[in-house]
């Protein structure tokens, strides 16, 4: 199962749990994905959450699933998550990640 990914794993998971409904399986689906992405995580130190968040806005996450992992993950980043205004950091985190991503350089 640890290879298995997008529709591959929905149907595994429907095939594990055949009385789920469609929207247990896709839950327990976003679970194991975001746990997946966690465990990636975990292996690396940060020096602050600001850097977990913008590797996290790397993933193209929603923002209920970005602030689900920095939950898990504990500590600072945890409370990044529930503070007010990170709605308004995730954006320009997000942005930003998009710019830098779609960067080039022309000769």
């Amino acid at each position: 199962m640890d290879s298995l990914s997008g529709p591959d794993l929905v149907k595994h998971i429907q095939q594990m749990n055949p009385r789920a409904s469609i929207e247990e399986v896709l839950d327990q689906t976003r679970t194991i994905s975001l746990k997946r992405i966690l465990v990636q995580i975990q292996k690396i130190e940060y020096a602050t959450p600001m850097d977990l968040l913008e590797d996290l806005c790397d993933f193209q996450l929603t923002i209920e699933d970005v602030k689900t992992i920095m939950e898990w993950y504990g500590g600072d980043a945890k409370l990044l998550s529930e503070s007010r205004s990170f709605l308004n950091i995730h954006t320009y985190m997000s942005s930003k990640s998009k710019t830098l991503s779609c960067w080039c350089w022309r000769d």
